[in-house]
């Protein structure tokens, strides 16, 4: 998978694939765009990738397909084997793009293609493995000091972890560093700009201007021995804070300003800066035998533990770019700053879902609105769920009807029949009041002729 667009992990889609109808271009590529898909849902569409990386990389085809209406995109690479560094020629945030882009190697895409090409369009299935589950899932976050895209994450980060403290994770911020090449091949001689312990530790120059007077690759460095240091001797609340403080306040400032910025944040959070100060200076030391160890503390002659141990871990992860998140081992890929997918990502490494994400995978996705293909796979389950709802409340509410209608009858068959006795006794009363008054009459007649 590229590492850019939304990939559905723990999720299958399934859809028609079919080879890249042109418009302008004769090869397959997609570059000045493809015919809309004639699908709703579940369209995937297969392109070749373009040697013009330049005009028409991986991302530019895959927003070709999406503005296309397709629900995913399959690029085979003809040049690359190794398609782990495939992403970093790409512009891999695009903020607008919502489907998957998987990139097949020249053998599994020559399969593919010629199958379609002799069947014609073709279903498919495409399973987006999730990370393994565990007890205490292992959240490791590779990350720069001087990155904005890697703050947009622990910000995000900062909210779910208070949501899901209840349960027990691993967290473990990693800090990609570098030696200086030539640095290294006139055997850390001379100070670098952008590194410590004359080139044997650099991180990337914040501001891209070499010589500046803003940040600089060194203070990148520094910063990364700090935030080390906060991590190591305080809880992963009190770093989280820390770190988004930092971001806040220091990320702009000059260089003259940046250590006192770094304390202002440690003590608005309470981290005690002797504590820190004390880790940051012990982990620097002089190789045995140098004949530096005489001068004093002097940063650029001397060695230091915890950015050869982020070395060490940035050379195994086989990371190629960073921002990067994995979890039990598994890398995401994505947009690691969409904020829903990377946290849906985080909550399918525990074995026990915290409540928070099994409200997620409830359908309540918060500031997220639902990408076409999740929206057509929950479609049915949702329109039941919807469905049964109102009819549970419709027939509640004409519960609720028919027995207010049932007691209004019984009330006035009650009040009908007390009339009915009321007027059947009244004429019975008038009918025998007549007749006595009749007979009376009667009598009267017959004394009168009598006499």
């Amino acid at each position: 998978m590229a590492n850019f667009g939304f990939n559905p992990y723990g999720k299958e889609l399934n859809g028609k694939i079919m080879l890249k109808n042109s418009l302008e271009d004769t090869q397959n590529h997609g570059c000045k765009g493809v015919q809309p898909s004639k699908q709703n849902w579940h369209s995937f569409i297969l392109l070749d990738r373009s040697k013009d990386k330049q005009n028409c990389s991986v991302a530019h085809q895959a927003k070709m397909a999406n503005e296309a209406g397709y629900s995913m995109v399959i690029v085979i690479d003809y040049e690359y084997q190794d398609l782990e560094y495939i992403n970093i020629e790409d512009e891999y945030h695009l903020t607008n793009l919502s489907i998957p882009v998987i990139i097949l190697k020249p053998n599994d895409g020559f399969i593919l293609k010629n199958f379609i090409q002799s069947k014609g369009e073709t279903e498919v299935k495409v399973y987006f493995n999730p990370p393994n589950k565990l007890e205490v899932p292992q959240i490791e976050f590779f990350l720069d000091t001087m990155d904005w895209n890697s703050y947009v994450f622990l910000m995000n980060f900062k909210d779910l972890n208070e949501q899901i403290k209840d349960k027990q994770i691993t967290f473990t911020p990693k800090f990609p560093t570098f030696s200086c090449y030539s640095c290294e091949k006139n055997g850390y001689l001379l100070p670098s700009p952008d590194c410590l312990g004359n080139g044997r530790y650099c991180s990337v120059d914040p501001d891209g201007q070499l010589n500046s007077n803003n940040q600089s690759g060194k203070d990148a460095t520094k910063e990364k021995i700090r935030s080390i240091c906060v991590y190591q001797n305080f809880d992963l609340q009190k770093w989280l804070k820390y770190q988004t403080c930092f971001a806040a306040s220091c990320m702009n400032l000059s260089s003259t300003f940046l250590d006192n910025c770094s304390r202002d944040c440690q003590n608005k959070h309470e981290i005690a800066n002797a504590k820190v100060e004390a880790c940051y200076k012990n982990s620097f030391y002089y190789e045995s035998g140098s004949t530096n160890q005489y001068q004093g503390f002097n940063e650029e002659e001397m060695r230091n533990r915890l950015l050869e141990q982020e070395m060490k871990d940035y050379n195994n992860a086989n990371i190629p770019n960073w921002p990067a998140l994995r979890v039990n081992g598994k890398v995401f890929k994505g947009d690691i700053n969409e904020r829903w997918t990377t946290f849906e990502f985080i909550c399918q490494g525990f074995v026990d879902e915290p409540k928070t994400c099994r409200e997620w995978n409830n359908w309540n996705l918060g500031d997220k609105m639902p990408t076409p293909w999740s929206y057509k796979q929950h479609f049915w389950t949702h329109l039941f769920e919807y469905l049964s709802g109102f009819g549970i409340i419709f027939g509640f509410v004409f519960t609720i009807i028919y027995c207010h209608k049932k007691q209004v009858n019984q009330d006035l068959s009650k009040q009908l029949s007390l009339q009915v006795n009321s007027q059947i006794s009244q004429y019975y009363a008038l009918n025998s009041s007549g007749n006595a008054s009749m007979t009376a009459r009667i009598k009267q007649d017959e004394e009168i002729q009598n006499i």
